[in-house]
């Protein structure tokens, strides 16, 4: 018995420690989800209080009211969705805690992956059956699928407090238990509309079609377009081709149309519903004319609408009239309009305010004007009227000066202007060329102009010959101007031909090379001959055991050079470069001898560098020497095998050595 009872006593416990477990939150599942972008969405990311990307937790569950903490940096944002939970939380966090008033707490939970910014997660919940809690009459064991289909497409679906999944735009699904639900329709300017529908059929989709009804109307006004609406006081936009929709209901309705009375009436707006308005307005305004002398600028309340005359209607009420016209003192006229406020008034015209200038120049005796009329020679006393003016001084022979001066009531003004002469000048030039004074182009050499004097900047430009810029100082005494041009000869890109002769420590060789500038950059192809032949070199073939074979050997140099040209002064050009070539030696055995093939050639490497200077005999020849030092770089055996055994070899074109040519350059 005792046995019994303690097994007894330990499956009770057991069960009721697996029905404490099945109330008890519990995490599923967590990981990263790269394929799901919504915490970097614009409309949908979120920002921590430091400005930095949240990271989004996804807690997929139907439970509600949960609350969630991850230490100290704390929760940033919180929103519901339908089947799960978004958590914006800051990156870096290792924990978090999820709290339930019925289903408990999960403490600390340690999140498997590294917490990034901008980067969603999925948390799967599991969390005990509503039935283990509240049934509310479902059978949680049999489920239907239930597809609603609403009008309008962007209609709110809620099905026992939550807001159904979307499928596509105006249709809803969601699998439900067995049982039967209260759906909740709603949208803005539609009744909401509250069904009760039943789940019981698990072999087939059950589908609701709910449309809602309008909750508005429309204002059909008659206008011409320049009407202000105002429903219940409010302004609203109001054009005449097009109905105003509103909510249904009671208003006030008001009509402005300038120089009418406002139109007033109340309407009662019904659902889908067209209300009719035919405003009739009484009038509230005159026909006026305004005239006033010296076409003076007329303006009304403040807005300026004619000048000398204007017509046309005016409200009833009381209005500003001003006359106004620059150097004038403004005339004002406030005015009562009625129904008997009719015909022409004239207005008072602006009076006249002058001020005083006291004029003086040099020379005297100059012309003045006032806004380009003539009032009198200086020195002179002048009696503008007050604004700003253009006040012009002119002499014959001199350049004319204008200043524009505040002319004012209460205080005179003095203008002392000293004219600054104007002289005939005559700039000629060797040969002749373009002439360009102070940057502008005036014509070319021999040139007669008229200048004021003073300094100026003179550039002369002849094709094949160098631009020459000078300063000149034009007064009384210098009024004739000779220049010489230098002629060009060196240009940034030129073609150059030349032949040469270098002399080494063995001798004098002959050569030429083909040359080339662009943009100052040279390229060079050259060659160079060894006129005499080495002294005897004797080979003995081995094999045969015959006497020596004496030869004498004669070498070539061909390759190319890069540098880049600096031209000096007119005549010449320095040009520093560096180049490489192939230097070959040709064998030729003494007569009689039979000759061995493998003697009768070899070759080297010349690396070398140097500066060339030209000098330009004329435009076309110029005159070249060029100190250049040469390295020679022996990579066949044979070649090395003759240096040893001749001096003439070694030291042919190895070392420094000077060319001198006389080339051709176009």
């Amino acid at each position: 018995m005792n046995f019994l009872k303690k097994l007894y006593t330990t499956l009770l416990f057991l069960l009721c420690v697996h029905l404490l477990n099945a109330q008890e939150m519990s995490v599923d599942l967590f990981y990263y989800d790269e394929t799901d972008l919504t915490a970097l969405k614009y409309d949908t990311q979120k920002l921590d209080q430091n400005g930095n990307q949240c990271a989004l937790i996804k807690v997929e569950t139907t439970a509600k009211d949960l609350t969630f903490e991850v230490g100290v940096l704390g929760v940033v944002a919180i929103v519901e969705q339908p089947a799960e939970v978004w958590v914006y939380v800051p990156f870096g966090i290792r924990k978090i805690s999820i709290m339930h008033p019925r289903f408990g707490m999960i403490r600390n939970y340690p999140l498997p992956v590294a917490i990034e910014k901008g980067r969603t997660y999925i948390l799967k919940l599991n969390t005990p059956a509503v039935s283990d809690f509240d049934t509310g009459g479902y059978d949680h064991s049999k489920k239907q699928k239930a597809r609603i289909s609403v009008y309008p497409a962007d209609a709110k679906v809620e099905i026992g407090g939550l807001s159904m999944p979307v499928v596509t735009d105006g249709v809803y699904e969601q699998e439900l238990s067995f049982g039967i639900y209260d759906i909740i329709v709603s949208a803005e300017r539609y009744h909401t509309e509250i069904r009760q529908i039943e789940i019981n059929d698990p072999d087939n989709v059950q589908n609701f079609s709910i449309g809602l009804k309008q909750s508005y109307g429309w204002l059909d006004i008659e206008g011409s377009g320049n009407e202000k609406l105002f429903v219940d006081d409010k302004q609203m936009e109001f054009r005449p081709d097009r109905n105003v929709d509103i909510m249904s209901g009671h208003y006030k309705i008001r009509l402005e149309k300038p120089l009418y009375k406002p139109y007033e009436t109340v309407v009662e707006v019904k659902d889908s519903a067209v209300v009719k308005i035919n405003p009739s307005y009484e009038i509230n305004h005159s026909d006026l004319s305004f005239v006033v002398d010296n076409q003076a600028q007329i303006w009304i309340d403040g807005r300026k609408v004619a000048e000398g005359r204007w017509s046309g209607k005016l409200e009833y009420g009381t209005h500003r009239i001003e006359c106004k016209k620059d150097g004038h003192r403004a005339s004002q006229k406030i005015l009562d309009v009625t129904s008997h406020t009719v015909g022409t008034i004239t207005l008072e015209a602006p009076v006249p305010v002058y001020g005083t200038v006291y004029v003086t120049s040099s020379p005297s005796g100059s012309d003045v004007y006032v806004d380009d009329e003539f009032v009198g020679k200086t020195p002179c006393t002048v009696n503008p009227l007050i604004g700003i003016r253009r006040i012009t001084v002119s002499h014959d022979g001199y350049k004319t000066d204008t200043r524009v001066i505040q002319v004012s009531e209460t205080e005179s003004s003095q203008i002392d202007v000293k004219l600054t002469d104007i002289i005939d000048v005559t700039i000629k030039s060797d040969p002749d060329a373009k002439i360009f004074v102070d940057g502008k182009d005036v014509g070319k050499t021999p040139w007669r102009g008229s200048l004021i004097s003073g300094e100026y900047a003179v550039k002369l430009q002849a094709s094949g010959y160098n631009p020459l810029e000078k300063k000149i100082k034009v007064d009384e005494r210098n009024t004739s101007y000779s220049f010489k041009l230098s002629k060009r000869y060196y240009y940034s890109d030129n073609l150059v031909l030349a032949a040469t002769a270098t002399a080494d420590l063995i001798g004098v060789n002959p050569g030429g090379y083909l040359g080339i500038y662009l943009s100052n950059v040279y390229l060079e192809g050259y060659v160079q001959y060894g006129m005499r032949p080495s002294e005897n070199i004797y080979w003995s073939d081995n094999e045969t055991e015959d006497d020596p074979v004496p030869y004498t050997y004669k070498q070539t140099i061909a390759g190319g050079k890069v540098g880049y040209g600096l031209i000096v002064g007119n005549r010449v050009r320095l040009t520093p470069y560096l180049g490489a070539g192939l230097k070959e030696l040709k064998g030729t055995p003494a007569s009689g001898y039979n000759g061995i093939p493998e003697l009768t050639s070899t070759s080297a490497v010349d690396v070398n560098g140097g500066l060339k200077l030209s000098i330009a005999l004329s435009s076309v020849f110029e005159l070249n020497i060029t100190p250049e030092y040469h390295y020679t770089i022996p990579w066949k055996n044979l070649y090395k095998e003759l240096c040893d055994t001749s001096p003439f070899v070694k030291k042919w074109n190895n070392g420094l050595t000077i060319s001198v040519g006389l080339g051709l350059f176009l």
